[in-house]
């Protein structure tokens, strides 16, 4: 196991994302976000339980757009030590 995880540290650590591709994957989530509101009870709760889950805290679906927006690339360009 150790050597896949190895194997797969690697690949990302080689792999570099471009501008468009962020561009893409912040109009993906924006999609998701204002889809969670016409989304009916029972994906909203497991959403809102995901949240409480995983960040400990609920993110009100009005921020999410302002957040998306504030990631740019360098974000989540890989930075190696």
């Amino acid at each position: 196991m150790f050597q896949a995880l190895s194997a797969a540290a690697a690949a990302i650590r080689n792999t570099s994302v471009s501008a468009e591709e962020v561009a893409a994957a912040k109009k993906h989530l924006l999609n998701d976000a204002y889809g969670i509101i016409l989304e009916n009870s029972l994906s909203r709760a497991e959403d809102l339980g995901l949240q409480a889950l995983i960040r400990k805290e609920i993110l009100p679906v009005a921020q999410a757009p302002d957040l998306i927006g504030s990631v740019q690339l360098g974000d989540v360009q890989v930075k190696t030590c």
